[in-house]
């Protein structure tokens, strides 16, 4: 039995299985990212951890989480939103950082590839 999450790995060469249909029938996927694409995305995680305090690991694990929505499978819209609306109220000062990053056109790309409902709920969501 195939489970129904995209797979996405940053770099390279990036497919996965999406489930579609009322009879759950797999069709292959491909979401590419050029090595490019997969170099920025990793920059813009690093860029973000790079302004959290060192001693935050509160903020950092709310990154991880972040980073694992949007590269993990398909990307987790409600654990976004949630890592978004954290920083806006726990670290206001970096809340506009995490949003230009969900809003970045690598992750939008990511959003799109895993379908046409998904990519509807992010723009009510994000407004992306």
């Amino acid at each position: 039995m195939s489970d129904n999450r995209l797979r996405v790995h940053v770099g390279g060469d990036l497919s996965g299985n999406v489930v579609l249909g009322a009879n759950n029938t797999v069709t292959n996927a491909p979401v590419r990212l050029t090595a490019g694409e997969a170099d920025d995305l990793a920059a813009l995680f690093t860029r973000l951890r790079a302004q959290l305090g060192a001693e935050d690991d509160a903020a950092r694990a709310k990154v991880d989480d972040l980073e694992e929505a949007i590269t993990e499978g398909e990307p987790d819209l409600a654990t976004m939103e949630s890592v978004r609306n954290w920083f806006g109220r726990r670290m206001p000062r970096l809340a506009a950082s995490v949003s230009e990053l969900i809003l970045n056109p690598i992750v939008t790309k990511l959003v799109g590839a895993a379908g046409a409902g998904l990519a509807a709920e992010f723009t009510r969501r994000f407004g992306g």
